[in-house]
C-alpha cells in the first residue's frame, strides 16, 4: 500500500508545503524486460535483478524510508524531510513450537535448525540459530521506528539453515501481525499459528511506546533498564537532518571531493547519498536514531570521501546538551569541523539540525472489538537474553490503568449441523480466542477492576462411545480468518489393556480438493485416552465462504504405521460462527469415519 501525506497545509497556494510519498510494506515488485534487455529475463539474471530493484525501492520509499518534494519555497527543507515516527515498536520472538522437522536422519528423529526474520517495511532483524530443535526458545528482542504503524505489517519469516554452502535454507513457516491494533491497546502477547506450513507455532509479544517532552519519562526508562540489567534498551529517539557542507578540503590533489555523511549513533550507522566533485554538497536527508541514554550518549557526524575513504572532516555532538534546549531541539546552524588528527579547525562546516524525545509507555486498555485479546501477569525476566549489536530491548511489566470488559452474550448456533448424533455445547459464546499451550508467560499484570466477568460453568463431556472432543471456533470478519482450538479429548475407548492409544487431531477443510493446503495437525500424546492439546489453527476464509465450507475433525493414533481413525465429525463451519456469531465453544461427540466423497 502506497501512502502519500501532504503537509504542512498552507493558507495560499499550492495550499500545501510539501508531500511525502512511501510504501507501508515492501511491495511486490513485477516487470517484464523487452528489446534488449530481454536477455536478462532467464533464471539466475532475473532474480539478482529483482532483488536489487526491490532493495533500491525499499531504501527509497518504504518505511521509514520516504520520498520527501518540497512545493513551496516559504517552507523550510528540514519541515518536510526531517523525519518523526509515531512511536517504537518493541518486539519480543520468545520461542516456538511443533516445528516441522526438515533436516531427516536414519539415527535419529529429525529435527530442524531454525531462526527467525523480523521484518516491519524496510527494517530487518535476524534471530540467532538454534541447532536441532523443533521447540526453540529464542528469547529475542529488537525495536522498530514506527511512521505510520495503521496499516503496517510486522513479517516473521521461520527458516531452517542449513550449512551446506550454495543450499537454499528451508522453509519453516511464517506469521503476519497487523501492528495498527498494538499501538492502540499497547500490547500484544500471543501464539501465532504458523502458514505456509503444515504445523508449528511461534510465540510473540510487542509494546508500543509513545513519543513525548516529559522529563520523567527519561527517569522511568533508564530505571527500567537498571532494573532489568538489560544492556541497549533504548529510552530515546533522536530525528536528524543533514542539510550541507562547505568549504570541505580536497582528498586528492587538484581535484575536489566526492563526499558523503556517515551519522553514528551507538552502534548504529547511517550514511547520506554521496555527491560527485563539489566541497559544498547539499545533502537535505533526514535519519532516526534509537538512543540507549541520551545523558551519555553522542552523535557522531564524519564526512567521508567515497572514492579514497579518506575522513574530510569529524564533528561529535553531546546529546546531553538537547536535553536543555527548549523543546529539546537544535534548528539548522553550521558546526565547525575537525579535519585533521590534531584537532585543527578549519573554515569547514556541516549544518544540521536535531530533534529528541523519550520514549514513554502507553496506558494498557483492552480492545473490546478484537476477539483474541487477553490480559495476563507481568512478563518476568528471563535467565538468558540475546542481544544486537544495535538493539536489545525488554518488555517490561505495564500499569494497567483501564479495562474494558463487557459481559458474554448467550448465543446458540443455527439448526442443521453435519453429522453429529450427539452434541453438548456451552451455554455461552466466548469472546477470548484459546491461544496454543506451552509455558506462556504473559506480558501485562491483571488489572484490578470493579466489575469482574464471572466465569462460566465447564460444559460436560459428550457419552459417545468412541469418545468427546471439545472445540473452539472463532471467526474475525476484520481479519478474515478463522481460528479452530483444540481444546482436549476425552474417553477414547481401549480395545485391550496393552493397546493404549497415541492420539493426535488432523484438522481439514472441506472439499479437500478445493482445500488441499489446509491440512493441520496437533501434537501426539503417548499411552493417553484423555489428551490435553490447547493448540490453535488458523485458516484464511472470507464471509462468503462460511457457508460452503466444512470442517473435518479426525483422531488418530500412531500405534501402528498406517495411523487408524479413532473418530471423526464433520461440521458446517456456518453452523458454529458467522457474522452474528463470532465465536463458538462445544463438545462433540466422535463417530466412525465417513469416507471420502460421503459427505454432503
Amino acid at each position: 500500500m502506497m501512502r502519500v501525506v501532504m503537509r504542512p497545509l498552507l493558507t495560499t497556494s499550492p495550499l500545501v508545503g510539501g508531500m511525502q510519498i512511501f510504501f507501508l510494506n515492501q511491495p511486490d515488485i513485477d516487470y517484464d524486460l523487452v528489446g534488449v534487455a530481454d536477455v536478462l529475463d532467464m533464471p539466475g539474471l532475473n532474480d539478482v535483478l529483482k532483488k536489487v530493484i526491490a532493495q533500491q525501492v525499499a531504501a527509497t520509499m518504504v518505511l521509514p524510508n520516504k520520498l520527501p518534494i518540497v512545493l513551496s519555497n516559504e517552507i523550510a527543507a528540514h519541515v518536510v524531510k526531517l523525519p518523526e515516527p509515531e512511536g517504537v515498536l518493541r518486539v519480543h520472538i520468545f520461542q516456538a513450537k511443533n516445528l516441522v522437522a526438515k533436516d531427516m536422519s536414519l539415527i535419529r528423529k529429525g529435527k530442524s535448525d531454525p531462526y527467525v526474520i523480523v521484518t516491519l517495511g524496510a527494517q530487518q532483524y535476524k534471530t540467532h540459530t538454534i541447532n536441532n530443535e523443533l521447540n526453540p526458545k529464542w528469547d529475542y528482542w529488537c525495536e522498530f521506528a514506527s511512521f505510520s504503524p495503521r496499516g503496517q505489517v510486522l513479517k516473521l519469516k521461520l527458516f531452517d539453515e542449513d550449512e551446506m554452502v550454495g543450499k537454499k535454507h528451508s522453509n519453516l513457516g511464517r506469521a503476519s501481525i497487523q501492528i495498527g491494533n498494538v499501538a492502540k491497546t499497547g500490547y500484544f502477547d500471543k501464539w501465532i499459528n504458523l502458514e505456509d506450513t503444515k504445523h508449528g507455532m511461534i510465540h510473540v509479544r510487542m509494546l508500543w511506546l509513545d513519543l513525548t517532552l516529559e522529563q520523567s519519562a527519561l527517569k522511568r526508562a533508564l530505571t527500567e533498564t537498571q532494573e532489568l540489567r538489560i544492556t541497549n534498551l533504548s529510552s530515546a529517539v533522536v530525528m536528524v537532518y543533514v542539510d550541507s557542507a562547505i568549504n570541505l578540503p580536497n582528498a586528492r590533489a587538484q581535484s575536489k571531493p566526492d563526499p558523503l555523511v556517515r551519522v553514528t549513533v551507538g552502534q548504529t550507522t547511517q550514511t547520506t547519498v554521496g555527491k560527485l566533485r563539489t566541497e559544498r554538497p547539499v545533502y537535505e536527508q533526514g535519519f532516526t536514531f534509537l538512543v540507549n541514554n541520551p545523558e551519555t550518549d553522542t552523535i557522531e557526524f564524519k564526512v567521508i570521501d567515497q572514492k579514497t575513504n579518506t575522513q574530510l572532516g569529524l564533528y561529535v555532538y553531546e546529546l546531553s546538551s538537547l536535553l536543555v534546549t527548549q523543546n529539546m531541539r537544535v534548528e539548522t546552524q553550521p558546526y565547525d569541523l575537525i579535519i585533521d588528527s590534531k584537532n585543527q579547525q578549519h573554515d569547514s562546516k556541516l549544518l544540521f539540525c536535531m530533534q529528541l524525545k523519550f520514549l514513554k509507555k502507553l496506558p494498557v486498555l483492552v480492545d473490546v472489538n478484537d476477539d483474541t485479546i487477553s490480559v495476563t501477569k507481568p512478563l518476568s525476566r528471563q535467565t538468558s537474553v540475546q542481544s544486537t549489536k544495535s538493539v536489545n530491548s525488554v518488555i517490561t511489566s505495564a500499569d494497567v490503568s483501564e479495562i474494558q470488559s463487557s459481559a458474554v452474550g448467550n448465543n446458540t448456533p443455527t439448526d442443521g449441523m453435519s453429522r453429529t448424533s450427539s452434541i453438548k455445547r456451552d451455554s455461552t459464546v466466548s469472546r477470548n480466542s484459546h491461544t496454543g499451550g506451552g509455558d506462556q508467560e504473559p506480558l501485562i499484570e491483571q488489572a484490578e477492576t470493579t466489575e469482574l466477568l464471572s466465569e462460566p460453568e465447564e460444559p460436560a463431556p459428550g457419552t459417545g462411545p468412541l469418545g468427546s472432543i471439545q472445540i473452539t471456533l472463532t471467526f474475525s470478519v476484520a481479519r478474515q480468518r478463522l481460528n479452530v482450538t483444540i481444546h482436549k479429548v476425552v474417553n477414547l475407548p481401549i480395545k485391550e489393556p496393552s493397546d493404549i492409544p497415541d492420539p493426535y487431531v488432523k484438522l481439514y477443510v472441506l472439499p479437500k480438493k478445493e482445500n488441499s493446503n489446509t491440512k493441520r495437525k496437533t501434537e501426539t500424546y503417548k499411552d493417553n485416552c484423555n489428551p490435553v492439546y490447547e493448540e490453535t489453527f488458523e485458516y484464511i476464509m472470507g464471509v462468503a465462504e462460511l457457508n460452503s465450507k466444512q470442517l473435518e475433525v479426525t483422531v488418530l493414533t500412531k500405534k501402528t504405521w498406517h495411523s487408524p481413525v479413532l473418530g471423526q465429525i464433520v461440521l458446517n463451519i456456518s453452523d458454529y460462527v458467522n457474522i452474528n456469531t463470532p465465536s463458538f465453544t462445544g463438545w462433540f461427540d466422535l463417530e466412525t469415519e465417513i469416507k471420502e466423497g460421503t459427505v454432503g
